[in-house]
């Protein structure tokens, strides 16, 4: 048997409402040529059992069943056990268009890229758009795009282990850790399409993610393995951007306002880090990173912004 051109990675947990569909939504694909991989991530539903079900249904289908270990080591056990050029990850709980993978493929037969991205849903009067690797990395590490794994094929070629060396207690922006480690494997053009490829099911929400504990000791950490990610000779090349991810995790409201991350370490290295790169802020966010009274801020937001233009 010839190696399929795209293996579709599905971890699966506790999914048996929706990992039928999930799958049927890939076999039926304009784009024929791909294997499906599901890894049943220590389930406690019967999840396993009708992934079993539907490789004996189709050949194309192969089943890894582990103990739990998250989406994380599920998904590595999956792209271990790849055999396709792309890898175009999942979720058990989504479905594809039919046109997915045709759409995500088809710029490939034309030029080398190293991951074409779509999208969860079009922007009209938008322009497909092309971006050198380098490029991407810092579009990447400042979360301009979607830090997501799935609606993209990435190279096969890109992962090793280290892609997947994230803790356990690493449980929320995982994904963006391991994306922005991708980016730093990748050397080609990143080609990204203004096309629906991805219908992700919002009335269905992780309750994992839910019952998550936003903190800033959280986020302190994280921001650990998030510089980890990227290489040491380009670490300050890549502040200014880092500044805008952190910036991005406050303003989206991850962490509370009221005093809860203020005159905390992270919210520390923050400053310090905007302090070191220069970086020019609006007063909005200059308002935002405050920490005395009101009087004081605006005294502090002007003078701030006085000295990061100089």
């Amino acid at each position: 048997m010839e190696k399929p051109i795209i293996s579709v990675v599905i971890p699966v947990y506790n999914a048996e409402r929706f990992i039928r569909q999930c799958v049927e939504s890939v076999l039926a694909q304009t784009f024929q040529d791909f294997e499906i991989i599901l890894v049943n991530d220590g389930s406690t539903d019967d999840s396993g059992r009708i992934c079993d079900q539907l490789a004996q249904e189709d050949a194309r289908i192969g089943v890894y069943h582990q103990e739990n270990g998250g989406a994380t080591r599920a998904r590595a056990l999956g792209v271990s056990n790849a055999q396709g050029e792309w890898i175009n990850f999942v979720d058990a709980d989504d479905t594809l268009p039919s046109d997915s993978l045709e759409v995500l493929h088809a710029p490939t037969l034309t030029h080398e890229y190293g991951m074409v991205l779509g999208r969860i849903k079009a922007t009209p009067n938008t322009k497909d758009r092309l971006e050198s690797a380098e490029k991407f990395r810092h579009s990447m590490v400042r979360h301009r795009y979607g830090a997501y794994p799935h609606s993209k094929i990435i190279r096969r070629s890109l992962f090793d282990r280290s892609v997947f060396e994230i803790p356990r207690e690493i449980n929320f922006f995982e994904d963006w850790l391991m994306l922005i480690r991708l980016t730093f494997k990748n050397t080609q053009d990143v080609l990204w399409i203004n096309k629906k490829v991805y219908n992700y099911n919002e009335e269905n929400t992780d309750s994992c993610t839910n019952n998550f504990k936003h903190t800033a000791d959280y986020y302190l950490h994280f921001m650990k393995y998030f510089f980890d990610s990227i290489p040491d000779d380009v670490q300050n090349e890549y502040l200014e951007d880092s500044i805008k991810a952190r910036i991005y995790i406050l303003k989206r409201g991850f962490l509370p306002t009221k005093n809860k991350w203020r005159k905390t370490q992270f919210h520390y290295n923050l400053l310090d880090d905007i302090k070191k790169s220069r970086t020019q802020l609006s007063k909005s966010t200059a308002l935002m990173l405050s920490t005395n009274d009101f009087e004081w801020t605006l005294f502090k937001i002007l003078y701030k912004i006085k000295t990061l233009k100089k």
